[in-house]
Order: C-alpha cells, then sequence, then structure tokens
C-alpha cells in the first residue's frame, strides 16, 4: 500500500514540475525590454482601459499567473514576487495611458547593473536623458535600495 501512494506522490510531483516549468518565464514576457524593442517582443503587451484586461494574445505570464493590476494610472503595475535574469522582482508595470514598460526591483542600481551587463550592451542610467532605443536604470523613488528598469516610448 504505502508503494503505491508513492507512485501517486511522484506521479502528482511529476505533473505539477511539468505545470510550473512550463509557465511564461518574466525573461520571456519581457525579453523585448533589454533592448526597448517596442515594434518587437513588446508590441502588443499593454492593459486595455476598456475590457480592464491585458491583450490576451500577447501576455501569456499575466493570463497563466491570473494577474490583475495592484496599481491602475497612467499605467498597469502588478505586484509580484519573481525574478528576471537572477534579480528578484516586485512589481511590473505595462502601458496604459503612457507607452512605459518597466520591472521594479528589489535590489540597488549597482547590483542590477552588474547583473544585467551580462545581457544588454546599453542601459542608460541618466534619469533625465530618456532614449526610446536603451533601457533606462534609475534608483526606486520610493527606496533608493531598489531600482527600476525601463522603457519610455513617449518621446519618440
Amino acid at each position: 500500500m504505502a508503494n503505491f501512494f508513492s507512485k501517486i506522490v511522484i506521479s502528482l510531483t511529476f505533473v505539477f514540475w511539468v505545470i510550473n516549468s512550463s509557465a511564461t518565464t518574466l525573461e520571456e514576457q519581457f525579453e523585448g525590454l533589454l533592448h526597448c524593442d517596442q515594434m518587437g517582443k513588446l508590441k502588443g503587451i499593454y492593459f486595455d482601459q476598456y475590457s480592464q484586461e491585458v491583450n490576451l494574445s500577447r501576455t501569456p505570464y499575466f493570463i497563466e499567473r491570473k494577474l490583475r493590476p495592484c496599481e491602475l494610472d497612467s499605467l498597469a503595475t502588478y505586484c509580484i514576487d519573481d525574478t528576471y535574469y537572477g534579480l528578484a522582482v516586485e512589481k511590473v508595470s505595462i502601458p496604459h495611458n503612457m507607452s512605459i514598460y518597466a520591472i521594479y526591483f528589489k535590489d540597488d542600481v549597482e547590483t542590477v547593473k552588474k547583473q544585467l551587463s551580462n545581457y544588454m550592451e546599453i542601459i542608460n542610467f541618466d534619469p533625465n536623458v530618456k532614449s526610446p532605443k536603451y533601457p533606462s536604470l534609475i534608483p526606486n523613488q520610493n527606496d533608493h535600495k531598489k531600482s527600476i528598469l525601463f522603457c519610455d516610448f513617449y518621446d519618440e
């Protein structure tokens, strides 16, 4: 009898692992953020103000997790507990009324800069310079021990 239950536990563990491992990662959902690729990988990722939903065809990360915005103003911001290239993430924002995509890290600018430099060539560190071609990395205004990586297409 114990052998039977062991097989059930192993089977259920495997099924859970397969379901969990097939989920879209934050890296996959925000692949275009590394190069501010609005017309490619980021195209179609937005919060629709009329349906009050994300664009269903381009947002598997949000759909799979049944995410709802924790803040909704110019951006639709989602409170999450995930990682992006090994860095702890607490929020992500997608366009609602503004064309900004952002990832809110639990780590400071230097830590994020060091980790992401392995994956991207150019990051803008000057908060006064907006570039639609390169992501910006700035300290979080609410907590300077945290940081925000974002692409701003508003000034294009």
